[in-house]
């Protein structure tokens, strides 16, 4: 840790307690005395970080058979975390490059290496493989929670690359916009980002060069963001909202829920990110206020707050509320009251927030000290005075439609909400020890435990009940859930389903190809779809619904990804082509754009509807038109989306700054010399 700034070691800790899966972090070599230590101990509240600290190596605490130090120079290509192995990542700080210093420390310590398989899913180019520790950590927890490499790297690798724009210079009366159009053509990036300056201000397209202050030589940064999707979506409507590179975002769909942002359209500018409700967005802006549309009822109308959204680092949402959480951890929502707009009666208990989950109409947020503040609906999980003295030292929350469930830092949980929907516990109170993860599907939950069996509680009919299948919950690696059944990977490769039949719960029928499987997919209602190590798909449950791919089986290889809508599935191929099936009223029949779906990087559904946005940064839609199925209005804006995410009746696609190129302005026409000031004319 001798390497590892404070700063770095704190964004870590953080990081993975935000994690939708968390990992036991180990900091080694921080003893009393160090300078690390040192460091650390000014940070606030270090002393009750819950993490394990070791004065001492790694190498001292941990058999050699059981460590990996993972670092680029390695040979060994990391292909999937081993949870008997423990991962070492360090030496690579703060931007720093140290050549073979990893490598070679772990040669020296006879400990195996490894690399993480960027090369095999993105383009790194000639620039540097190597990235520092929060990046990788950040790969690692994204992993946890995604098992997609390819997904992994598209969202958290920095593709940092540096050219030298050369060739005519522009003038000085040329516009900043014609500048940006000649850094797109010269570095070769889609057509929309964000020119900055040398202090790192966003230059604005309408000045001229002269007026922005440019000289001969300056350095200009590019930033050209990477494709990410996100969606949430209902059975009665929808609309997609695309955040382009340049942070403007274009809308389409049912109007009503979000497919209409007119009214707010010149405050969407500089857009970081987008969350959505049953019927409204909100989006959260570079200087940290919000603009939100849709539904007023919803949340698309935050004027009642507005001079309070300031400094907003993230927002969560039930069906029709919102709540942002700022810089200094208080709350603010609004929308309907009922789903959790009020929280007003524990406006002075939400300080110091982490992290909030949501029911359907409830919010739970967790606090820097593991104490939990709840609002909303009460029987949704809003009132949780009943357990509120068990609310102690929560490391995470996972919600089904009208409950919570927390685990706490010993591994026992804590159960709140309508007992239908999995808010009562206590039948299985005794069993619940050593949890590491919890899913829920609409109306009851499944606990991992650390040995990897399985604890299920809640409605019977929603996969609240594993009886018939507890002896062969061994070994589980992982857990999908549809909204009434849950499908459980084990560590040979093999699953495990229950719950209703019809929904899931019953894969007899194609268990004995159910081997070697990577990762399950679940549509809303009624189908499994399975990838296996080979790149091909088993699907099980409602034909008709995604489950029989028969029609499409022979063209099922090579798969790296599946999404769902409500009834269909569509599958991204390491070419970049998609196949579709299931119901063509919910998407599963894309043969009328088939030829545009070429070099697809994500795919985003609503509940009968599908977008795919491709390399260049264009966006194919199909499906059901009033879902979002349809985007033929706002075509010629849609180039170069970015990140799409789709509310409860509404989507919306954002761009993340994950790709920052650089280039000198090159002899610019009429222009001063490198350090005297420009006067305008």
């Amino acid at each position: 840790m001798d390497l590892w700034s404070p700063g770095v070691i704190r964004y870590c800790y953080g990081a993975n307690r935000r994690a939708e899966r968390p990992v036991r972090l180990v900091f080694s070599g921080v003893a009393q005395g160090s300078k690390t230590h040192a460091g650390l101990s000014k940070q606030s509240g270090y002393d009750a970080w819950e993490v394990q600290k070791l004065e001492g190596e790694y190498v001292e605490a941990f058999p050699k058979d059981k460590l990996v130090y993972l670092t680029a120079d390695a040979q060994q290509v990391l292909r999937r975390f081993d949870p008997e192995k423990v991962y070492v990542i360090g030496g690579i700080v703060d931007r720093n490059r140290l050549k073979g210093r990893t490598l070679e420390k772990a040669q020296t310590q006879g400990i195996a290496a490894e690399q993480l398989p960027l090369s095999e899913h993105i383009e790194m180019g000639s620039y540097s493989r190597v990235l520092t520790v929060n990046h990788v950590l950040n790969m690692v927890l994204d992993y946890q929670a995604s098992n997609d490499w390819r997904g992994v790297c598209e969202r958290c690798v920095p593709g940092r690359k540096v050219y030298k724009v050369t060739g005519e210079g522009p003038k000085a009366q040329a516009s900043v916009e014609s500048l940006k159009r000649r850094a797109y053509s010269a570095l070769v990036v889609p057509s929309k980002g964000r020119l900055l300056n040398s202090s790192g201000e966003v230059l604005d397209g309408a000045q001229t060069v002269r007026e922005a202050k440019l000289t001969s030589g300056d350095v200009l940064t590019l930033h050209v963001n990477q494709v990410q999707l996100k969606a949430v979506r209902n059975g009665h409507s929808a609309a997609f909202a695309a955040l382009l590179g340049d942070g403007s975002v274009v809308t389409w769909g049912d109007a009503y829920f979000g497919g209409d942002s007119s009214a707010v359209q010149d405050q969407l500018r500089d857009v970081q990110q987008i969350q959505a409700s049953y019927s409204a967005f909100a989006a959260i802006l570079h200087d940290g206020s919000v603009v939100a549309w849709g539904d007023a009822r919803h949340g698309g109308d935050s004027s009642a707050v507005q001079d309070q959204l300031r400094d907003v680092q993230q927002i969560q949402a039930t069906e029709c509320a919102f709540a942002a959480i700022l810089g200094d951890g208080s709350v603010v929502t609004w929308g309907d009251a009922d789903y959790g707009a009020d929280s007003s009666a524990v406006q002075e208990q939400l300080r110091d927030v982490q992290q909030i989950q949501a029911s359907l109409g409830a919010f739970a947020a967790i606090r820097s000290d593991g104490s939990v503040v709840t609002w909303g609906h009460a029987r949704g999980g809003g009132d949780s005075s009943a357990v509120q003295d068990q609310l102690r030292d929560v490391q995470q929350i996972q919600a089904s439609r009208g409950a919570f469930a927390a685990i706490l830092h010993d591994g026992s949980v804590v159960a709140w909400g309508d007992a239908d929907f999995g808010g009562d516990s206590s039948a299985v109170q005794d069993q619940l020890r050593d949890v590491q993860q919890i899913q829920a599907s609409d109306q009851a939950f499944a606990a991992i435990l650390g040995d990897g069996s399985v604890v299920t509680w809640g409605d019977a009919y929603f996969g609240g009940d594993s009886s018939a299948v507890q002896d062969q919950l061994r070994d589980v690696q992982q857990i999908q859930a549809s909204s009434h059944a849950f499908a459980a990977i084990l560590r040979d490769g093999s699953v495990v389903t229950w719950g209703p039949a019809d929904f899931g719960g019953e894969s007899s029928a194609v268990q004995d190809q159910l081997r070697d499987v990577q990762q399950i997919q679940a549509s809303d209602r009624h189908a499994f779809a399975a990838i296996l190590g080979d790149g091909s798909v088993v699907t099980w449950a409602n034909d008709y619904s995604g489950g029989d791919c028969s029609a499409v089986q022979d063209q099922l290889r090579d798969v790296q990804q599946i999404q769902s809508s409500g009834g269909a599935f569509a599958a991204i191929l390491r070419d970049g082509s998609v196949v579709t099936w299931g119901d063509a009223d919910y998407g599963g029949d894309s043969r009328a754009v088939q030829e545009q779906l070429r070099d697809v990087q994500q795919i985003q559904a609503t509940e009968c509807a599908f977008a795919a946005i491709r390399s260049d940064g264009s966006v194919v839609t199909w499906g059901n038109a009033a879902f979002g199925g349809d985007s033929s209005t706002v075509l010629e804006q849609l180039r170069d989306a970015h990140q799409i995410q789709a509310g409860n009746s509404d989507c919306a696609a954002i761009l993340r700054d994950v790709m920052t190129t650089e280039g000198e302005v090159a002899d610019v026409e009429d222009a001063p010399e490198k350090g005297e000031p420009v006067s305008p004319e």
